[in-house]
């Protein structure tokens, strides 16, 4: 059930960038993808983040809010900042090729921004894992991780030229 959730959460933010921005002319160079994939998941995570704050103020008082505030703005606005940046690089690196091998890397960005979500959401939620609240943390060092791999690569992405014949 997480990887589904996931799975449409990824397809949901893709949407959203597919309708809003990719069928636009300022999408002109390959990088354009995972910019325009964090912006849509910045705003995903921002409207989630207060779904959740909403559901802990009526549930739990100010004092879970807070809690509950601090770890969804550090952790989930993080992952969906790196799934979507995955997503993107995968749309990024088919930038020049044909229509067939973008539909290609868009799947396989998909299902690998899904895992990631599925297996963050998996971790945090099973504390019994790796001794409960040690595991957050280890969670999130390893997001910080792969955001700095994010980094990276968007360097690498920078140099994405399409051969002009």
């Amino acid at each position: 059930m997480l990887l589904l959730w996931a799975f449409v959460e990824e397809l949901a933010k893709y949407g959203v960038a597919f309708f809003v921005d990719f069928r636009k002319r300022t999408y002109d160079e390959p990088i354009d993808a995972m910019i325009y994939l964090i912006t849509v998941a910045l705003g995903f995570s921002a409207f989630e983040n207060v779904l959740f704050l909403v559901r802990s103020l009526s549930e739990g008082g100010l004092q879970i809010s807070l809690l509950t505030a601090s770890m969804r703005f550090i952790g989930a606005s993080l992952l969906h900042v790196f799934s979507s940046a995955v997503l993107g690089g995968f749309i990024a690196m088919a930038y020049c090729k044909s229509r067939r091998a973008k539909i290609v890397y868009l799947i396989y960005g998909v299902v690998l921004a899904s895992v990631l979500h599925t297996l963050f959401n998996f971790f945090i939620i099973n504390n019994s894992i790796m001794d409960g609240s040690g595991n957050v943390l280890t969670v999130f060092a390893i997001l910080w991780v792969g955001v700095i791999f994010i980094l990276w690569f968007f360097e690498k992405i920078k140099t994405v030229t399409c051969k002009i014949v």
